[in-house]
């Protein structure tokens, strides 16, 4: 199941981007990753701005958690700034709020906005099979 934070946000009305919005809305993410996963349905959940606590919450009580984290350029991000965030500046992670990066990620991919997407899409559908297998998530 993929699960998209600005689509929780609308499904669930919260509407708040403050840093305290932010960390209150992590937790309710996190809760229904977990309620998903708890099920055996494998969740994959896209999102900006998980805070450090709620990644170290998501480790220790999600079965197989695999954190990915995918770095890009502010400054591309910005140029491309696809959703109109960037023109405000408050509120926006990265420009007024500082960003919690993950420290160890179990997968880390780049995105300079160089490549297609399906091609980013199959070299990170390789690295979690790599990383599945080395962890007997599944036999190979």
């Amino acid at each position: 199941m993929h699960l998209d934070g600005d689509t929780l946000r609308n499904i669930l009305d919260l509407n708040g981007y403050s840093l305290a919005e932010r960390l209150s809305n992590s937790v309710i993410f996190t809760k229904i990753a977990r309620y998903l996963t708890n099920q055996d349905i494998n969740v994959v959940f896209s999102l900006v701005g998980l805070m450090d606590k709620q990644r170290a919450w998501n480790r220790k009580n999600i079965k197989k958690y695999i954190e990915i984290f995918i770095r890009s350029d502010l400054k591309k991000i910005i140029s491309k700034d696809i959703k109109k965030i960037y023109k405000d500046k408050k509120n926006v992670v990265g420009i007024s709020i500082k960003p919690q990066f993950p420290k160890n990620p179990h997968i880390i991919m780049d995105n300079n906005f160089d490549k297609n997407l399906d091609l980013l899409g199959k070299e990170l559908m390789f690295k979690i099979s790599k990383f599945v297998i080395k962890k007997k998530y599944i036999k190979s």
